[in-house]
């Protein structure tokens, strides 16, 4: 009874291996999201610049990174998010064609 529950041990450990081994593409795409969130942050605050409105509404998060550096700073925020999730999803895509 004792090896059944090894070779079931085994098993799952074995599936829990190879259920990551098809995750890497969810990194690069949600990447790949935040790149055109931030394109579309920056088209968002520069008709926002050059309109005469000044009042819309936005998430705070992304207000005060606005507020505090500009559209440069919350686009590049957001942009680095991004590049880190593209730079996550290919280094699983690397480490799971070495096994």
């Amino acid at each position: 009874m004792s090896e059944e529950m090894e070779n079931k041990v085994e098993e799952d450990e074995n599936e829990e291996e190879g259920s990551d081994v098809n995750e890497w593409w969810k990194g690069v795409l949600g990447g790949l999201f935040m790149f055109a969130l931030a394109g579309f942050l920056y088209w968002y605050f520069t008709d926002f610049e050059n309109s005469h409105d000044r009042s819309r509404r936005m998430n705070a998060l992304i207000a005060a990174l606005y507020n505090l550096g500009g559209k440069n700073l919350a686009c590049g925020v957001v942009a680095g998010i991004g590049a880190i999730l593209v730079g996550w999803g290919f280094w699983d895509f690397t480490k799971s064609r070495k096994k």
